[in-house]
């Protein structure tokens, strides 16, 4: 089949374009693959970072916005969505969503989901995409300038309804000379006229939409002038009329019980989910972020769990190895080495002794004070830091470890932020490759890893992570036992097995409903 690979950000060559990369890779033995990018990349570095090979991959740049993604989709017989968060619907004959984790609502409770559902309902305040003629705007705030010829989209669930509006201003034209402008909403005229006054012009509208695969386009054309000419600036570029305000939707009436269940297109900040109906398949990353698409989302997912790099095992030594990259808990799905370090303090109290712990990871500027944090916390321990590592001595450490700890999420509420959870635990797995016995937090990815091999622990508590650790080093025979054990399970992650996944995945595939 003719295919594509989409990922919005291959640049950042992180976790989900390794995903994406897994992907071409494992497609590229029976089909012929194409790469949808947004902005043309380095496949020689990509490859040399990502692990797999996308030199033979043509990529094909798209223009950001939902219609030049259905329109370039649609020439595929297989299209693979990989991108984190990206809410685009597909043309091709067959397509899969792969998700890393359903998006972060900011109202994930139980309660105000509900709340959410019941009172406010506001569908797709944002879903108004600035497709073309605009210019940046000059400060937050206000608005954007128009080149003379704009188009933004309306990406609307089908059969919805709701006000939308738009306020054209001239601000800053030359005096005595108010603009003239025109807007319509796919072909039909709502405006025609001069634009004027310090408010400008109000546009109100009811629109409904077609499915969020067929979005109204609206066309905004207006005298033009440049500021150069017109008013001596230094300003070359040629101005339209200012889109100063706009808006879409608007605060619904409490609905009638009887009325939520139709709704269910709606998640719970109002974000529409119409556009996986044209997925025919949605796959999760882990049995955990399957859940949280059950509840955010109320689709079903099946668990392709992504890619590895598996590790190579070697001569083991008394290190307790920890990667991930160094920010604080407030930051998302933190890796917590402050409170592993605490954990290391407990479990040298306890006996442990002759043991180092090693804490891997990289570090951006603006988190080198919580580095520090955790320098100063391991004071007078054996904890040896490596941040911002080479490939060589992360590879070292991996053959070296005899443990791997990890600790994202511990001291965070699943319900309400389940997103600073391990959604898989990558980390996990390359360690368990080289024989590192996991000792893993209760909640997340990696829990759902270690408890379905049996091949380490998990625990709740830092003194349970102390306590554990000490048992297992104390019993040298468990220890190899766990370790083999280990190694043998994360053979399930290998990049062999994601394939004959995947092509199980896509054999059951059928074309998705239009």
């Amino acid at each position: 089949m003719r295919t594509a690979v989409f990922n919005q950000h291959w640049s950042t060559l992180g976790g989900g374009e390794q995903l994406a990369g897994g992907v071409a890779a494992a497609l590229a033995r029976h089909h012929d693959v194409e790469l949808l990018v947004n902005a043309p990349f380095d496949a020689v570095v990509a490859s040399e970072r990502l692990g797999f090979d996308l030199t033979p991959f043509p990529q094909v740049e798209l223009d950001p916005g939902t219609r030049e993604f259905l329109s370039v989709t649609g020439r595929y017989e297989l299209l693979v969505n990989t991108s984190f968060a990206n809410n685009f619907a597909s043309r091709a004959d067959r397509s899969l969503y792969y998700v890393h984790f359903p998006v972060p609502t900011g109202r994930s409770s139980r309660f105000e989901r509900e709340k959410w559902r019941l009172l406010d309902l506001n569908p797709l305040h944002s879903a108004i995409e600035y497709h073309h003629g605009f210019w940046m705007a000059e400060f937050p705030g206000y608005g954007a300038w128009t080149k003379g010829d704009a188009v933004l989209d309306l990406v609307l669930p089908r059969g919805v309804t709701i006000p939308f509006g738009l306020t054209l201003s001239a601000r800053a034209w030359p005096p005595g000379r108010p603009p003239r402008a025109r807007v319509e909403i796919d072909g039909r005229a709502v405006f025609d006229g001069p634009v004027v006054g310090k408010k400008g012009v109000q546009i109100r509208e009811t629109v409904t939409g077609a499915g969020v695969d067929w979005p109204l386009r609206v066309s905004v054309t207006s005298d033009t002038f440049v500021p150069r000419l017109a008013i001596g600036t230094d300003d070359d570029r040629t101005l339209g009329v200012v889109v100063s305000h706009a808006f879409l939707g608007r605060r619904l009436p409490t609905p009638r019980p009887a009325d939520v269940q139709p709704l269910a297109a709606f998640g719970p900040r109002g974000q529409h989910f119409e556009f996986l109906d044209s997925y025919a398949v949605v796959a999760s990353n882990s049995p955990y972020t399957a859940r949280w698409v059950r509840e955010f989302w109320g689709r079903e997912s099946v668990v392709l769990a992504p890619p590895v790099q598996l590790r190579r095992p070697g001569a083991k030594q008394p290190i307790i190895l920890s990667v991930g990259r160094f920010f604080p808990e407030t930051g998302g799905h933190s890796k917590n080495q402050l409170r592993l370090v605490e954990a290391f303090r407990t479990a040298c109290a306890q006996g442990l002794d002759g043991w180092e712990l090693h804490l891997v990871g990289g570090c951006a500027d603006e988190h080198r004070g919580y580095v520090e944090q955790v320098r100063r916390a391991a004071v007078g321990l054996p904890v040896r830091f490596h941040v911002n590592a080479r490939g060589l001595d992360l590879d070292r450490l991996y053959e070296g470890a005899s443990v791997f700890w990890h600790a994202a999420g511990y001291g965070q509420d699943e319900l309400e932020h389940p997103d600073r959870f391990e959604h898989f635990g990558i980390g996990v797995v390359e360690a368990m490759s080289a024989g590192a016995v996991p000792v893993v937090y209760v909640k997340g990815g990696p829990a759902d890893i270690v408890q379905a091999s049996d091949c380490g622990f998990v625990y709740s508590t830092l003194d349970e992570i102390a306590s554990r650790t000490v048992a297992l080093v104390g019993a040298p025979e468990r220890l190899a036992a766990l370790s083999e054990l280990a190694l043998r399970a994360s053979a399930e992650y290998a990049f062999d097995r994601f394939a004959e996944n995947l092509d199980a995945v896509i054999d059951d595939m059928e074309p998705a409903p239009r």
